[in-house]
């Protein structure tokens, strides 16, 4: 593993680096088409697996910043790069990444990324979790659902209104959304809370005032909200400690 620390923006979130587990990084190769970006505490026991999932960006240091962050706290963290090396600097960049991988491609992947998590010997196979924002907060959502995770965060990602994805939703989720998003909107967002909790499906859901859509990710100057990205996280942390059982 490499020795490289990633740590960047996310050092909004996690505070003085010597209070948390050392991490070691890397490049890997999941197959001939996919690769990712592994993050893991050095200490070599077995820990909770996390798949994470960037937004229309792609694999960009942002993503891997926080995949390093969330290392730290105990787990081996899995950021596949399901654009194929391409990282985005503009809107007009992102949307083109979105739609020249559509989910036909984009979701193969990811599932060959959680497999190969899976198979690490430092991870624990039945107790993995997936965390994804925008793009992947959709993304965490699907795969959720198809590959029965044990838990599932959501930050502001598209939600499907599909009864046969939603009825494959039984495992614990957190969605964290912005009061003046449009995509998706309050009224989506309460609609998709109140079909899980019709279903039975454990679901915490918070929508932040004064925040919109990308609120949690610090490279966005405008649309940052240092307080809310701080709460959201750590109800983050929190969720991922309570539904996945750390070594």
């Amino acid at each position: 593993m490499g020795e490289k620390e990633y740590l960047g923006l996310a050092n909004f979130f996690h505070g003085e680096p010597g209070k948390k587990k050392e991490v070691s990084t890397a490049m890997v190769e999941v197959n001939e088409e996919v690769s990712a970006f592994l993050a893991r505490p050095k200490l070599t026991i077995k820990y909770p697996g996390i798949l994470m999932i960037h937004e229309w960006w792609g694999l960009n240091d942002q993503i891997k910043s926080m995949a390093h962050t969330l290392a730290r706290e105990g787990y081996a963290v899995l950021a596949p790069d399901l654009f194929s090396g391409r990282v985005a600097t503009s809107i007009e960049e992102g949307k083109a990444n979105v739609e020249e991988n559509p989910i036909g491609k984009t979701f193969p992947r990811l599932v060959s990324a959680l497999e190969f998590l899976r198979s690490l010997d430092m991870v624990e196979p039945g107790n993995i979790g997936s965390v994804g924002w925008c793009f992947g907060g959709g993304l965490s959502c699907l795969v959720g659902a198809e590959k029965n995770l044990q838990a599932i965060v959501i930050y502001y990602g598209n939600l499907t209104d599909d009864k046969d994805v939603l009825e494959k939703l039984k495992s614990p989720i957190l969605g964290i959304f912005g009061a003046e998003d449009i995509r998706p909107s309050v009224g989506e967002v309460r609609k998709f809370e109140s079909v899980l909790r019709e279903q039975g499906t454990p679901v915490e859901i918070h929508v932040y005032e004064g925040a919109g859509h990308a609120f949690a990710n610090p490279t966005h100057s405008t649309r940052f909200r240092e307080e809310q990205a701080k709460d959201a996280w750590t109800k983050t942390i929190d969720f991922f400690a309570q539904t996945l059982n750390r070594s």
